[in-house]
């Protein structure tokens, strides 16, 4: 959503209704991260190995202030970022 032209309520209502059918539940509105409650658990959505991954692309190896907007929209990349 961050890549939307113009964001409009019809237009950021409808984006979160297709990425919500993908069991997408994490995306960025500028430099906020929204969520959206799957009502069922997701799975491999919380692994170490996706926790490292944030933490390296982010905290290790980005200097560059957008950098949490280089990977999909996830709680850790909101973590690492804060934590940078």
């Amino acid at each position: 959503m961050v890549n939307l032209e113009y964001p409009n309520n019809p237009e950021i209502l409808e984006n979160i209704k297709l990425r919500f059918k993908k069991q997408q539940i994490y995306t960025w509105v500028g430099p906020t991260l929204l969520v959206v409650n799957p009502y069922k658990p997701l799975q491999n959505l919380y692994t170490t190995e996706k926790l490292f991954l944030y933490y390296q692309h982010i905290i290790e190896k980005s200097r560059h202030t957008l950098a949490y907007q280089e990977l999909p929209a996830h709680i850790f990349s909101l973590s690492a970022e804060s934590y940078r």
